[in-house]
C-alpha cells in the first residue's frame, strides 16, 4: 500500500493503527481490511439494502463501461 500510494511505511502503518482504533477499519487478516459495516449503514435493514443494491448497480455500470473503453481502444 505504502508504494502505491507513495508514502512511507511508518505512515501507512499509523493511518491504518488509527483507523482501526477509532473502530472504522476492521482487520480481516494480514493485509486484509474491510471498512466497519456499523459506520456505513445507519438506519433499517430496507435502508442497508437499498445501499448495497445501489453499490451493485454501480458497480456493474462501471465494469460494463470499463469493458467498452477498452474494446474501442
Amino acid at each position: 500500500m505504502a508504494k502505491k500510494t507513495n508514502m512511507s511505511l511508518m505512515t501507512v502503518s499509523q493511518t491504518l493503527r488509527t483507523l482501526i482504533d477509532s473502530n472504522f477499519l476492521q482487520k480481516i487478516n494480514s493485509g486484509a481490511y474491510r471498512v466497519n459495516p456499523n459506520v456505513l449503514f445507519e438506519g433499517c435493514k430496507a435502508d442497508q439494502l437499498n445501499v448495497l443494491v445501489k453499490y451493485t448497480d454501480t458497480a456493474k455500470e462501471v465494469a460494463q463501461d470499463n469493458k467498452q473503453q477498452q474494446k474501442a481502444i
